[in-house]
């Protein structure tokens, strides 16, 4: 990662788990709406000359069969401008959304990374973004991304765990 040497181009990172948590206790029936209002997703684009489209229908907060936090689905240019719910929801649920975004913009951490900083998260738990920044000639950022599929990690520790006894 090399990071823009001007004015601005912070990293903000806030944890969406404790965000839930928070709107678990302080904005119960909100927080509700978000794990029960489905709503429509979609990534569009392509990668190494593989093209994709891909389309999915979850709630912003999702919860495991023991109803601990799976994920946190929250990505502007990913929720789709169709919103399939009854109209007496909508304007709950852009409620309900505007205090999760409101607490998690006052509780991001900011930071700048140095040359070589490599910043690894759960792109499933960890929000993230960054400040603006000028765009120049002279002004370089470069950032390489990469993802795990977590079925491969408990794969592993899987087959670690019965090969290492």
């Amino acid at each position: 990662m090399v990071q823009s040497k001007s004015k601005g181009g912070y990293n903000l990172l806030v944890d969406a788990f404790h965000i839930a948590d928070r709107m678990k206790a302080e904005h119960t029936k909100d927080y509700k709406i978000l794990l029960s209002t489905l709503v429509d997703w979609n990534d569009i684009g392509s990668e190494n000359d593989q093209v994709f489209h891909n389309i999915w229908r979850a709630p912003v907060i999702v919860l495991d069969n023991e109803g601990n936090y799976m994920r946190i689905n929250h990505s502007i240019p990913q929720r789709d401008s169709h919103f399939s719910v009854p109209i007496d929801k909508v304007l709950p649920w852009y409620e309900a959304y505007g205090k999760f975004v409101r607490l998690a913009r006052n509780d991001a951490i900011t930071f700048k990374t140095s040359p070589g900083d490599v910043l690894t998260f759960n792109n499933l738990r960890l929000l993230h973004g960054r400040t603006g920044y000028d765009d120049t000639d002279e002004n370089v950022r470069y950032i390489v991304g990469g993802y795990l599929d977590w079925d491969i990690i408990y794969s592993k520790l899987r087959v670690l765990k019965t090969t290492t006894r």
